[in-house]
């Protein structure tokens, strides 16, 4: 029998068959055209065969087949733009520069094994498009945390950048809401703002703390506790200011800062150490061809090879931002005091007209200076071990309390 047969021997879903499932379709015993979405007579196939090679069916194919891709193409750059997300978000919260993604040996090796990475744009292409979506979405979550706990606690702390600008770091410490966390009383610590402050006073420094409250739009009520330093602007920031603001709130001193202040009395009373801790610091100073004729001078004088020269320790050199590093300069000192007169003594044959040298040479004469460094060196280590244990992230109030009491006593 001939295909043209009428439906008695050709149905609707045999025209299907026939011409394919992409092209055609069978409803309820009718055939339909799916680009045009007509219905067909699928007795005849003459007429089913004109209709797929006129005109008008090309042209609806065509625009569907176009569309088709268009979807397929918008599918794949929303999970290109998903996974780049991703990445700039991993390198964020890793502290890693966006300009590592600019070396062409990343960038081959994320093509070739990060599924959908695709060809990244550069960093400051990522900067500019990617960074601020990333930042609006955490500083959401952090905004989400402060509707579900019942208080919070602000850190407050001022330093300096590379450049020497005022930086106020604004962080919340807080209970989150989930069940572990509840339970053990495990904190969460974010890091709610940095600002950059024109001037250090408690008038600029309460602002900036009132303004990032009100950015996340934190109940003040909440506020258990501002914690900071001990400095005049802090106190005063808290008593004048934040107080009223923040009826529930109490002020906590740093405990590692009140010890540090102590420490500074050590540096007041001793004096010729405190004299010998600048001089040492100052001959060293940009001169690292002073540093090679150290290492050789302790090197002759302990009989140390070559190699093992290399590994001989230079004096700290402290810093006041560092608590410890006074007492560690000191201690270091102790224990190498003897190779001082010698080495000192050569140098000023090389560099004779050198102030800081023959200061250095006239205090180490003081007979009183190797009792003074021995003394701090053997002393204030009780001290040093309190410092560093304040500094640390899990400390408990009793054994705060008893840690105190066994330096003091």
């Amino acid at each position: 029998q001939s295909k043209s047969k009428t439906s008695t021997t050709i149905t609707a879903a045999d025209r299907v068959k026939e011409f394919g499932s992409q092209i055609l379709n069978a409803d309820g015993g009718k055939l339909f055209c799916i680009s045009c979405n007509i219905s067909l007579d699928h007795t005849w196939r003459a007429t089913v065969q004109r209709h797929l090679e006129s005109e008008s069916h090309r042209s609806r194919k065509r625009a569907a087949d176009s569309a088709l891709l268009g979807n397929e193409d918008d599918k794949s750059s929303e999970t290109h733009h998903l996974a780049t997300t991703e990445l700039v978000d991993a390198f964020a919260s890793a502290n890693i520069p966006l300009e590592k993604l600019d070396h062409p040996k990343l960038c081959e090796f994320i093509q070739r094994n990060v599924q959908n990475a695709g060809c990244l744009p550069s960093a400051n292409k990522l900067r500019q498009d990617y960074l601020p979506k990333i930042f609006a979405t955490h500083f959401e979550e952090i905004k989400s945390l402060f509707n579900s706990c019942e208080s919070f606690a602000i850190i407050s702390d001022e330093s300096t950048d590379e450049q020497d600008n005022y930086v106020l770091h604004v962080l919340f410490d807080f209970i989150s809401d989930k069940a572990e966390d509840v339970q053990t009383g495990k904190l969460t610590t974010v890091l709610a703002d940095c600002v950059y402050l024109d001037a250090v006073n408690y008038t600029t420094v309460s602002q900036a703390i009132i303004k990032t409250i009100s950015k996340y739009r934190a109940d003040f009520d909440k506020v258990s506790a501002f914690i900071s330093d001990n400095a005049t602007y802090m106190t005063k920031s808290f008593k004048s200011v934040l107080q009223g603001l923040m009826p529930n709130a109490v002020h906590i001193i740093c405990n590692a800062y009140i010890i540090s202040l102590v420490s500074e009395l050590w540096r007041c009373k001793f004096g010729k150490v405190d004299k010998l801790v600048s001089y040492i610091k100052k001959i060293f100073k940009h001169c690292p061809s002073r540093k090679l004729r150290y290492r050789q001078n302790i090197a002759n004088a302990t009989e140390i090879s070559e190699i093992g020269k290399q590994k001989i320790a230079l004096p700290p050199e402290p810093v006041i931002t560092c608590w410890n590093s006074w007492f560690q300069a000191v201690q270091y000192h102790a224990a190498h005091l003897n190779y001082y007169p010698e080495f000192v003594s050569e140098e000023l044959t090389l560099t004779p007209r050198m102030q800081v040298l023959t200061d250095l040479s006239t205090l180490l004469n003081n007979a009183q200076l190797n009792e003074e460094v021995q003394f701090v060196a053997k002393n204030a280590t009780g001290l040093m071990d309190l410092i560093t244990w304040f500094e640390s992230r899990y400390v408990t109030i009793h054994e705060a309390y008893n840690k105190v009491m066994d330096v003091l006593y």
